[in-house]
């Protein structure tokens, strides 16, 4: 059976390329994550509860098909993930959800390389560096572009009011 992208699994791609676990396929993070890539995990059909190894700093599974497709889909990330679609949105929700934050109403993540910032300006995301930090400067749009999707921040106020602003900037664009 040959595995098939879909924003589900596009999002477990984000987390995944958010914060990789050591061993298999899995992610380093806190329980709260934790409990979000287990959740995907099962949700999914990927692996068995009893496949699913948690450690302190992280859950994984062993599953080298979907590690390879995971490589695969990275490897072709610029192209696979170029447009303002689901599966792009469910891969940033997932990424963001792995090292991402909020601070003074203004979506950042923590751990970045120069190939997210190409990677966020090619969806039209501009981003400054700050204190070891990424923020997107347009969060309001980046917020409401990945908020379908987004797991750990679906019910966090500062993420709830960040997306009501952008839904705003949106109304006020229809009357103009």
């Amino acid at each position: 059976m040959k595995l098939r992208l879909t924003p589900e699994l596009a999002y477990l791609v984000g987390m995944w390329y958010g914060t990789p676990y050591k061993k298999g396929l899995g992610i380093k993070g806190e329980q709260d994550i934790q409990e979000i890539f287990i959740e995907h995990v099962l949700s999914l059909g990927i692996a068995q509860p009893n496949q699913i190894l948690v450690k302190k700093d992280g859950a994984y599974i062993q599953q080298t098909k979907y590690k390879k497709f995971f490589k695969e889909i990275m490897e072709e990330r610029f192209i696979r993930f170029k447009y303002w679609n689901d599966y792009s949105a469910a891969f940033w929700a997932g990424v963001f959800d792995a090292i991402g934050g909020i601070e003074n109403k203004m979506l950042y993540l923590s751990k970045f390389n120069e190939d997210d910032e190409v990677h966020l300006s090619i969806l039209g995301f501009r981003t400054e560096k700050k204190q070891n930090k990424l923020f997107i400067l347009h969060s309001p749009a980046f917020a409401f572009f990945i908020q379908h999707f987004v797991q750990k921040y679906k019910d966090d106020a500062s993420f709830l009011e960040v997306v009501a602003h952008a839904k705003i900037g949106c109304e006020k664009q229809k009357t103009n």
